[in-house]
């Protein structure tokens, strides 16, 4: 029988498996980030000492290897002269509420701290929703159970 897997450390990322859509966004990325240099002509040394980032790691997001952080994105962008969403997929679109609401809204519960209302508005890959579900799932049946062993049912005589 396999061991249940442990929860993760507080504050850990919790990473999945990369997701089908990833090679055809770093793909993207790379041509955009090439035909921006490329307009403005820049060679890749170039960028590279503008953004104050490595030679090998241009490199690897003009090859289509990796996507940058986004602390590199910014700073490619601003060596560009761009904004990031120019350089990277899926930045610029907008959900239908998007515009109305923030990406992130959290309100705690007046009456209970442990307690809050989360709401998101962002757009993420099939794999991360899944993610976050399969914790909400878990959060609401520790929170049951927790409340059925502080409040047990009578026993029936």
């Amino acid at each position: 029988m396999k061991k249940p897997s442990a929860p993760p450390e507080p504050n850990s990322i919790v990473r999945s498996k990369r997701p089908a859509n990833d090679d055809a966004i770093r793909v993207e990325f790379a041509g955009r980030l090439k035909q921006a240099m490329s307009s403005r002509e820049l060679r890749p040394s170039e960028v590279a000492r503008r953004a104050g980032i490595g030679r090998d790691s241009l490199s690897l997001y003009m090859n289509a290897k990796t996507l940058p952080t986004a602390v590199s994105l910014r700073k490619i962008a601003d060596a560009l002269g761009i904004s990031a969403e120019e350089l990277m997929p899926g930045t610029g679109e907008r959900g239908p509420d998007r515009l109305i609401a923030p990406e992130f809204e959290m309100t705690a519960l007046s009456n209970n701290a442990e307690l809050s209302w989360l709401r998101i508005n962002k757009l993420v890959s099939t794999g991360c929703a899944m993610q976050v579900i399969q914790l909400l799932i878990e959060d609401e049946r520790a929170r049951k159970e927790a409340s059925d062993l502080a409040n047990p049912l009578p026993q029936a005589r």
